[in-house]
């Protein structure tokens, strides 16, 4: 839905401006990126510019970390039988993958489970439960779920397991009586960093667990899975900030230099392949291919059928076991693609009929598939600039389903405080997931619209927030590299936008097959001219406007530095 573009130029407090002035290491459009991202003090600037793995905080820090090694210890010393549980998503069955991975380096009594998104839904389930208790099992360690399965955990608790949740997603009300809790999230949870992903709570467990068994190998093992955690942390929308950029970076840097197979064979899918002889890939992986290109695949298990055939994936060293689960993922994805178009019409149809005049959007339907609606979600929300809730229901009592949201308001505290209307939701400050008895919709509907409407505000979604003005001059290697050393970017640390205003001439505009704008300018400086090249990705409307004069071109750069030092200016908008 095309509408009008705010630009909001960012403009530092003076005071944390000048108190960067002295400091000759930084240029002014240096300090603009700096103060933008909440870096003020020496100490936060080097922290954030010069990171290193030895800076990951001690997995000791977690509450409940000690308690849940001992017991995972003596589980393996007297042969009991562990299952590690975890949610169908990237996030989830990486974190499976990772624990499950480690622990079989200490015992053969172990096995792993990822429930049925359609037959048990998301959590942890009482099917589950009576399935781990069918085959002895006496210690669950739940990943990547746990915080909103009360009941479940009283169930396995009367059925003599224990249960130790390590999980990310908020505390909602009491407290599982889970045998321990490791979740930075959690009210009583001292550690210094709150926004790990599942798998990097995974992580922390497996890399307190060895220093407790004084494994010095299988620690420098569990490095080489750094890159399980940075596909997690991309896909999992979790902030960019302290430690997750260093699983980032680090993850990133194993990727593009030494990947696993199942990488070399996913991102072929998407016509990205790896050189053998110069042992790189042909594009240099960042983190937007994480979460674009394989994330989607590996979602798609658990969207269209069973997530169990992920975790096969991840733990296997088969070449033609990855290759035949690659080709299966991918066929799965496509079928989710398929099954999404149809869900997104039928929305698009239902709200062209139904004009939606409130701030948020809450639609429902039957027999919409639960494992694809989220994604159809965040597509409304692009679509439309609002907050989405999308249900749907496979019986006539209860609807089940994922809210998104595009503003910077915590759609998490507004869904709890409607939860004397819900049966169920878990999830995190901009998504949700829930379930609602069918003769509570209309009450949850009529509540929560009322807050959009009324209490909650709203700022223009279609605004670009620029951090920087340059001149064409500014456009060079010492830029690029500091802007290289300001990544990873993503939640918490936004990709930095600038403007450049002249007088430009039009050299060349080409329009590609999907939509991409290709743009060449000249400019000029001083006693010569300076040739720009941009490239604005579905940006093909902007042709129309495109004249020779003077104009702002606001745009993000792209750096590569894999095979070739080389700078992508890439076009937000464009105003005369």
């Amino acid at each position: 839905m095309q509408e009008e573009i705010n630009w909001q130029y960012y403009t530092p407090n003076s005071k944390d401006f000048n108190s960067l002035k002295g400091n000759p290491n930084f240029s002014d459009i240096q300090k603009n990126l700096l103060l933008k991202r909440g870096l003020k003090t020496e100490e936060q600037i080097n922290n954030h510019l010069d990171f290193s793995i030895k800076e990951l905080h001690s997995p000791f820090l977690l509450k409940d970390m000690m308690k849940s090694i001992e017991r995972i210890d003596t589980a393996i010393k007297d042969d009991e039988k562990i299952m590690i549980y975890g949610d169908f998503d990237v996030d989830g069955t990486t974190a499976v993958s990772l624990v499950y991975l480690f622990l079989k380096e200490f015992t053969e009594n172990i096995t792993y489970y990822i429930p049925d998104r359609f037959n048990e839904g998301s959590g942890i389930s009482v099917k589950s439960i009576e399935y781990a208790k069918s085959i002895d099992i006496s210690l669950i360690i739940a990943l990547d779920c746990g915080m909103s399965s009360n009941e479940e955990i009283k169930y396995a608790n009367s059925l003599g397991m224990n249960i130790i949740i390590c999980d990310h997603h908020y505390q909602n009300g009491m407290l599982p009586e889970a045998y321990s809790i490791i979740n930075p999230k959690q009210t009583a949870c001292n550690y210094p960093f709150k926004e790990l992903s599942a798998c990097g709570v995974g992580f922390k467990l497996i890399n307190g667990f060895l220093i407790h068994k004084k494994r010095v190998d299988l620690i420098d093992k569990l490095f080489n899975y750094i890159d399980y955690v940075a596909v997690s942390t991309a896909c999992d929308l979790v902030n960019l900030t302290d430690e997750n950029r260093i699983f980032v970076k680090y993850g990133l840097e194993l990727i593009n230099n030494n990947p696993k197979y199942l990488y070399q064979s996913l991102f072929a899918l998407s016509g990205i392949f790896y050189n053998h002889y110069d042992k790189c890939f042909n594009k240099q992986i960042k983190i937007s291919d994480l979460s674009y290109l394989i994330g989607p695949k590996i979602n798609a298990a658990g969207r269209v059928g069973n997530a169990c055939k992920i975790i096969d994936l991840l733990i296997s060293h088969d070449l033609h076991q990855i290759e035949a689960i690659t080709l299966d993922i991918n066929h799965d994805n496509n079928k989710r693609k398929t099954i999404e178009k149809k869900i997104l019409k039928e929305a698009h149809d239902y709200l062209k009929i139904n004009n939606n005049n409130s701030n948020i959007i809450i639609i429902k339907s039957e027999n919409w598939n639960k494992g694809v609606i989220g994604i159809v979600a965040n597509k409304l929300v692009e679509y439309y600039k609002k907050t989405t809730i999308i249900l749907t229901s496979d019986n006539n009592d209860e609807y089940s389903g994922s809210a998104r949201t595009c503003n910077d308001i915590n759609l998490y505290d507004i869904i709890q405080q409607n939860s004397k209307f819900i049966k169920k939701f878990g999830g995190h400050r901009s998504a949700v997931g829930l379930t609602i008895d069918n003769n509570q919709f209309d009450n949850f509907k009529n509540n929560i619209e009322h807050i959009f409407d009324n209490h909650v505000h709203l700022k223009s979604t279609n605004t670009f927030e620029i951090d920087s003005t340059l001149n064409c001059s500014d456009l060079n290697e010492e830029l690029f590299k500091f802007i290289e050393k300001l990544a990873p970017f993503g939640f918490g640390n936004p990709t930095p936008i600038f403007s450049i205003e002249s007088l430009f001439k039009i050299t060349e505009i080409k329009i590609s097959n999907n939509n991409n704008l290709k743009l060449k300018l000249t400019t000029n400086i001083g006693d010569s001219d300076k040739e720009l090249e941009f490239i604005g990705y579905n940006q093909a409307h902007l042709k129309n406007i495109l004249k020779d004069g003077i104009f702002c071109i606001i745009f993000e750069i792209n750096y590569n530095t894999q095979i070739e030092s080389k700078a992508t200016l890439v076009i937000k908008d464009i105003k005369y």
